[in-house]
């Protein structure tokens, strides 16, 4: 578009030029080929050529205007370059970071998983052990319990041999109490009295000691078996308790 109307306005200006320096009388009417005169002609093209210069300034000033405004395009184009290959490079530094945090957690949900399920398995072994050492603690409790009725028992009979003997012993007691005692009336007969006293006092004092033994004996078993079924049960009520 410039140059058709640079070839214009070049062409206005040389018809001008050659208007104002070539002699007025080669331009008369009879020169002119259809008789006619050429000065409004050159008017014309005077105005032409003032109206294509105008156009021509605007259009160089647009021009101008339209390269400052592709300067700052350009300008604005290498920054968005800029920003987007920055954008890009962050963008791919976040996927990298999120495909390796992706893999780290992955890897951390499989051990996860694997602490689960080895957790899951021991409390099945643990849920069956206790399982099992609570019947074997219930089973014990029973024979604790069957123990300690058999040594109740045991206590009770005891304890009616030992209220029997005592009443015999002080029915013995009072009987010889109630005897009659018949001094002797000689030296003699005072000396076998008591050597036959003294006879009967060592009888009875074996006896008694032969008994005191075995009462000791059954007592001191009766004590050690007694006190087991107790603490048994009582440590078993603690640990189920606990």
């Amino acid at each position: 578009m410039f140059p058709e109307m640079s070839g214009r306005l070049h062409r206005c200006r040389s018809w001008s030029y050659f208007a104002r320096h070539e002699p007025s009388e080669n331009l008369t009417p009879a020169a002119s080929p259809s008789g006619l005169s050429l000065e409004p002609h050159i008017e014309l093209r005077c105005e032409m050529c003032a109206d294509y210069e105008a156009r021509l300034q605007q259009l160089q000033d647009s021009e101008q205007k339209m390269r400052l405004q592709l300067t700052a395009c350009q300008t604005l184009n290498e920054r968005y370059k800029m920003e987007l290959t920055a954008e890009r490079l962050a963008k791919s530094d976040v996927e990298t970071h999120v495909t390796n945090l992706s893999e780290s957690t992955s890897k951390q949900v499989e051990e996860m998983s694997t602490s689960v399920e080895i957790i899951c398995n021991r409390y099945e072994e643990l849920e069956s052990y206790f399982k099992n050492e609570i019947r074997r603690l219930n089973k014990h409790i029973d024979q604790v319990l069957m123990g300690r009725k058999e040594a109740e028992d045991q206590l009770a009979a005891l304890n009616v041999q030992y209220e029997r003997l005592l009443g015999r012993h002080q029915k013995r007691a009072e009987e010889l109490r109630r005897e009659k005692i018949d001094l002797p009336q000689t030296v003699e007969e005072l000396q076998l009295l008591c050597l036959q006293l003294k006879e009967e006092l060592i009888d009875s004092k074996a006896a008694l000691e032969h008994l005191e033994d075995a009462l000791k004996s059954e007592i001191f078993f009766l004590k050690d078996k007694v006190p087991y079924p107790y603490y048994c049960l009582l440590n078993i009520n603690l640990q189920l308790c606990i």
